[in-house]
């Protein structure tokens, strides 16, 4: 189907055909603002094509700088920034009568989006032309939480050279050093405590920028290790985002980048600690990273946040421990080097649930020989009255019943149904449990 006139202006625009661009609006007289069935013109177009040449005669003919279109609602200065045009960017801006801080749909600027989207030549034109350099987007994100959500330490540095605030929160609570650190942008944090942002502040679910940091090294220490490899956390430098060339497409080049990433947080997790940030900060459900990192069980974080004084009682809104967490999760090494940090192993939830009671399943064993090797107290009972031992003979598990038989459990304890760990493996069958028990009674 043959193009109109409209059409065959607008086509033109997009594939830089500059002779039929001056015909459609010199012979033809095409209105300079037509637009396609999406809303954008042939500013846009021409933006959108690179066509520098196109994009001049548009300006020098009067096209509206500042018409948003689209469906993203943006200005072409708002779509240069974010495909990172710098040569139609600068034509933009030097054309008189510019608007630098237009938003799009969802109220972006272009140095928003350029600073989103690692423009980092964009980003220093808009700056150098003095756009808004505080704007907030319709999450309250500005462009420099924008920057460091993505590494772009040039770009950070340049934002706050113009004096960008560094402890604004988005609507999550989250400040630029926050989302910095969740991407274990190390250079990007390294600014933004020069420039004296907040190591104390916290999100909506209280998680401060240590807590993030320490939950993502976590996470990269399991990534790592499922490469059965070790770390020398001595080694961690810093932030290399946009210089990283690990290739990714071999077992040796997921290593690196898995090695390179659990160097990045670590070095994050250090940085904090040495500008103040509090070990001892619980998220909105009252667990510290310590107990986070009991969780997962990376003993070498355990050990660096215990050495910063993190408490290794301290107990969150459930009553936890650390060490309760620990062994929950399985977490062998963790429970033994919090238990050598002097965790205490007779304290319990809020169900009345110690450690060792927690320790009560079949695959647990070492586990609880470890707690009870330290002095957990095999009698210990729970709200209901029951203890290790009668979980354990109600399931049969022969091993953990002859440990805790011989660590101390007394097999006449009753619970709050008068029934004996005895009655109990009567009850469940456990006939072999049931011989065991005959010689403790």
């Amino acid at each position: 189907m043959a193009m109109n006139d409209e059409e065959q202006f607008l086509h033109a625009a997009m594939h830089g055909d500059l002779k039929q661009l001056e015909h459609c609006v010199n012979k033809k007289k095409v209105n300079i603002n037509t637009v396609n069935r999406f809303g954008e013109s042939a500013l846009m177009n021409a933006t959108f094509g690179g066509h520098v040449r196109c994009l001049n005669f548009l300006i020098n003919n009067h096209a509206d700088l500042n018409y948003i279109g689209g469906k993203r609602k943006e200005t072409a200065l708002i779509k240069a920034a974010r495909i990172g045009d710098v040569d139609c960017m600068k034509l933009l801006i030097d054309a008189t009568g510019v608007d630098l801080n237009k938003v799009d749909i969802e109220q972006r600027t272009a140095l928003m989006k350029a600073a989103g989207n690692n423009h980092y030549e964009c980003v220093r034109l808009l700056i150098e032309n003095n756009a808004v350099v505080n704007a907030v987007d319709s999450g309250g994100v500005t462009a420099l939480m924008r920057a460091a959500f993505r590494g772009n330490s040039k770009a950070v540095k340049k934002l706050l050279e113009a004096n960008a605030i560094v402890d604004i929160t988005d609507g999550l609570g989250q400040t630029a050093l926050m989302k910095a650190v969740s991407g274990g942008h190390v250079e990007c944090v390294e600014l933004l405590l020069q420039y004296k942002a907040c190591v104390k502040k916290v999100d909506k679910t209280s998680a401060s920028a240590l807590v993030k940091a320490t939950v993502d090294w976590c996470i990269h220490n399991a990534n790592y290790n499922n490469n059965n490899c070790n770390i020398d956390l001595g080694r961690c430098g810093n932030d290399n985002s946009d210089n990283n060339n690990n290739d990714d497409d071999d077992d040796e080049g997921r290593v690196n980048t898995a090695h390179w990433r659990l160097q990045r947080h670590f070095k994050c997790v250090m940085l904090l600690c040495e500008k103040g940030a509090d070990v001892n900060t619980a998220d909105s459900k009252g667990e510290t990273i310590l107990m986070k990192a009991a969780a997962m069980g990376y003993s070498d974080c355990l050990k660096y946040l215990l050495q910063q004084g993190a408490n290794v009682n301290a107990i969150n809104d459930r009553g936890e421990t650390a060490v309760m967490i620990a062994v929950k999760n399985t977490q062998e090494a963790a429970v033994r080097l919090l238990i050598d940090h002097n965790a205490k192993l007779n304290f319990a939830d809020n169900s009345g649930n110690t450690a060792l009671m927690m320790s009560t399943s079949p695959n647990h064993t070492e586990i609880m020989a470890v707690l009870l090797q330290n002095n957990a107290d095999p009698n210990v009972v729970d709200d209901d009255r029951w203890t290790p031992l009668m979980y354990m003979a109600d399931l049969g598990h022969v091993k953990n019943v002859r440990l805790l038989l011989e660590s101390g459990a007394y097999a006449g304890i009753m619970d709050r149904d008068g029934k004996t760990a005895m009655t109990r493996a009567k009850d469940g069958g456990q006939e072999e449990v049931v011989e065991i028990l005959k010689n403790y009674i």
